[in-house]
């Protein structure tokens, strides 16, 4: 499977820049891009449907973090379920460093489709999305 944009949402620099270059190298994706929470990727992805309703440019896979300032990764799901991605198929990934039974749990409450502790690596990776 390959996906034509990727987006990160993760207030970590570092996660996200190994994220990036795991993207990078094991060449799933052609574009990568960052947010820093998840209010700023609804923000983004909203913004990629344009006046004419199309989807110009969102992403179709989404790697996102549980805990982040503004809007966590559970609030960005509550918010992002609200959207009308005009049918398109998103595939949203929890990347998170939380080993929290909860924090598990509360996941297989959304429309995810993984959930990958930090760090990333090639092999979470590619077992994420072979399971897609």
């Amino acid at each position: 499977m390959k996906f034509s944009f990727t987006l990160l949402v993760d207030d970590d620099s570092t996660s996200n820049l190994i994220s990036e270059r795991i993207l990078s190298k094991t060449n799933l994706t052609e574009k990568v891009h960052v947010t820093w929470n998840g209010k700023e990727a609804i923000d983004y992805i909203v913004s990629s449907i344009d006046e004419g309703n199309d989807i110009v440019d969102c992403p179709d896979f989404i790697l996102l973090d549980i805990n982040m300032p503004i809007m966590d990764g559970f609030e960005f799901l509550d918010a992002f379920q609200k959207i009308d991605t005009r049918g398109k198929d998103i595939k949203i990934v929890m990347l998170t460093s939380s080993i929290d039974r909860h924090d598990m749990e509360t996941s297989k409450k959304y429309p995810i489709h993984g959930y990958i502790t930090k760090p990333l690596t090639f092999e979470k990776l590619l077992s994420a999305v072979e399971q897609l």
